[in-house]
């Protein structure tokens, strides 16, 4: 089984964007979801990688990613609004030997 060298660094927070346009430079994937206490943060990493969760007062989810690795580009990485709940996911893409 090829071994996988994607390091994955998700970093999930409860923060407002003080500067977006210098934020995005630092990550490969950044989506904002506006919200209420009480739903579920749901997180499935199939390729692995390591989380940061960091809270504060504002209504607001901040998912942000940064893929690193030789075969980060056969990483698929997704955070989405359904049912109540915030989900984040991500699968590794390439083939298997």
């Amino acid at each position: 089984m090829k071994i996988i060298g994607i390091l994955l660094a998700a970093i999930l927070t409860v923060i407002s964007l003080a500067n977006a346009a210098e934020t995005s430079k630092r990550y490969d994937f950044e989506k904002t979801f506006q919200t209420t206490a009480g739903k579920k943060l749901n997180i499935d990493l199939k390729s692995g990688g390591e989380i940061h969760i960091i809270g504060n007062d504002k209504n607001q989810v901040v998912v942000r990613a940064r893929m690193r690795g030789e075969d980060r580009d056969e990483l698929q990485f997704n955070a989405e609004e359904s049912n109540g709940s915030i989900r984040v996911t991500s699968e590794y893409t390439g083939g298997r030997p």
